[in-house]
């Protein structure tokens, strides 16, 4: 999976903020052992909790599209794909969302998708799938015209 400039900065901070911390805390010995433990477990929860539900990759099987994840991976029934389109820069708000660490991952809205779900690395060449119930979901693929391409191939109704 590929990672824009941002999601690895972002990540990278987040990341290094564990170390950092706890160094902070070392040095300020008047700082209760309580609030330090405090402090600790809402950083790391911060940073593991985010990763286990952000995009590993995807899986375009005649069933249906699976975004894995390590906790509960997403899928799409082929069954319900009524069209799938590039997306040359994906651009929203965040409704509930990871803007960046580990990926752009959760709910967005914008005018031209309306309400969409995405799981991407990056926000650049974009796949937007719409089920037939009007569920927007936006899928950042190593390959996206491949990956339109080969799903074309499954449903037969992808324009």
């Amino acid at each position: 999976m590929k990672y824009d400039n941002f999601v690895k900065v972002i990540t990278i901070t987040a990341i290094l903020l564990l170390p950092i911390s706890e160094v902070v805390a070392i040095l300020k010995p008047d700082l209760d052992i309580w609030f330090k433990i405090l402090i600790w477990i809402a950083l790391i929860a911060a940073i593991v909790a985010p990763a286990a539900f952000a995009p590993l990759g995807f899986e375009l099987s005649n069933q249906s599209v699976v975004v894995k994840r390590v906790i509960k991976s997403i899928r799409i029934p082929i069954s319900e794909v009524d069209n799938a389109k590039l997306i040359p820069k994906v651009s929203g708000i965040r409704l509930f969302a990871s803007g960046g660490l580990y990926g752009y991952f959760g709910l967005f809205s914008s005018r031209e998708l309306g309400r969409y779900w995405m799981y991407s690395g990056t926000r650049y060449n974009c796949v937007a799938i719409r089920t037939k119930k009007g569920k927007c979901y936006v899928l950042g693929p190593d390959d996206p015209e491949r990956f339109i391409k080969d799903l074309y191939t499954k449903t037969g109704v992808v324009r």
